[in-house]
């Protein structure tokens, strides 16, 4: 199963909201392991900075930079979705009502 790992990195100032995709079992999140393999597919080559926070830092002398994961995608359905009303009452205004034929 396909699973998006959101991710930023961290050069600087700069914040680049980046994304990568690692094969995992139904039901887990990626390993420490994996996931520096999917950085060394990037070209981000890394080493971890801190397991627990999934924190990455570069191993580059002449580029410093950090990654910081955000989130887990796996598709699954989760109990923290809430439906965003505010937009949806939006949207609606640009809906025409009658759809004349």
């Amino acid at each position: 199963m396909e699973c998006i790992v959101h991710y930023e990195l961290i050069r600087g100032e700069k914040v680049s909201p980046l994304r990568g995709v690692v094969d995992v079992e139904p039901g887990h999140k990626p390993s420490v392991n994996e996931l520096l393999d999917m950085f060394k597919d990037s070209d981000l080559h890394v080493v971890v900075d801190d397991p627990s926070r999934l924190t990455f830092r570069s191993t580059t002398p002449d580029d410093k930079y950090t990654i910081r994961v955000k989130k887990f995608d796996t598709g699954e359905k989760n109990n923290d979705y809430v439906e965003d009303t505010e937009l949806k009452s939006i949207i609606s205004n640009f809906i025409p009502k009658s759809r004349p034929l």
